[in-house]
C-alpha cells in the first residue's frame, strides 16, 4: 500500500528515536519529509503526459496549470487525440520557467505559431506527491523508494537541530556529539 504522510512520519519518528515528539514536532518532521521529497523529485521526477488547449494565438503559451512543474521534454502541436498525427508534429520550444511560459521561436517549427483552439500534447516532469502532505491525495513514490524517502526525511529533520547545536556554546565534551549529529543528518 502506498505511503501516506502519517505512515512516513511514524517511520521518521522511529529513525530519529522521537516517537513521542519530545525533541522534534510533527511540523518539523513534515518539513523534513517535504525537503526530502523535493530533493528526491529532482532526481526521480514523475513523468506526465497531458493536453493543453491553446487559449490565444501567439508564440507564448502559459503552462501555469501544470502543478509541480520541473521541466518539459516534448511538445506535439497541433495534436488531435481522436486521430493523432503520424508522425507527431514535434515543435521546438523554450521553457521560460520563471514566467511559466512555453515559447515557440519564430525561426523553428516551420514558422508555426500556436493558434487559439489548437491542442498541444505536453510531456513533462513534475514533483512527486505524498498523500497528506500539502493537501495531496495521491502518493506517486514507488514502493521501493519509500524507505529512502523516510531516511531523507529523518536527515532533513535532524539537520536544523545539528546546526543549532553547533552554534550553541557547549562544554568541550558536548562538541563531539554536535559533530556526530551533523554528520549523521548529512549522511541521511
Amino acid at each position: 500500500m502506498p505511503a501516506t504522510l502519517t505512515a512516513l512520519r511514524d517511520r521518521v519518528e522511529l529513525m530519529i528515536a522521537d516517537v513521542s515528539n519530545v525533541t522534534f514536532s510533527t511540523a518539523a518532521i513534515d518539513e523534513g519529509i517535504r525537503q526530502a521529497l523535493h530533493r528526491y523529485s529532482k532526481r526521480r521526477p514523475l513523468s506526465v503526459i497531458t493536453t493543453l488547449n491553446i487559449a490565444t494565438t501567439g508564440r507564448e503559451v502559459s503552462v501555469s496549470s501544470l502543478t509541480g512543474l520541473l521541466g518539459v521534454s516534448e511538445v506535439w502541436l497541433p495534436y488531435t487525440a481522436a486521430s493523432p498525427e503520424q508522425p507527431p508534429l514535434r515543435r521546438a520550444f523554450e521553457l521560460w520557467f520563471d514566467q511559466q511560459i512555453l515559447y515557440f521561436p519564430y525561426g523553428s517549427n516551420g514558422g508555426h505559431e500556436p493558434t487559439a483552439g489548437e491542442v498541444a500534447r505536453i510531456f513533462y516532469s513534475k514533483l512527486q506527491t505524498l498523500n497528506g502532505l500539502d493537501s495531496e491525495t495521491v502518493t506517486t513514490i514507488p514502493l521501493d523508494d519509500e524507505t529512502l524517502l523516510a531516511w531523507g526525511g529523518a536527515g532533513y529533520t535532524v539537520l536544523p537541530r545539528a546546526r543549532e547545536a553547533t552554534e550553541t556554546v557547549m562544554l568541550t565534551e558536548q562538541a563531539p556529539i554536535s559533530a556526530q549529529l551533523m554528520a549523521w543528518a548529512k549522511q541521511k
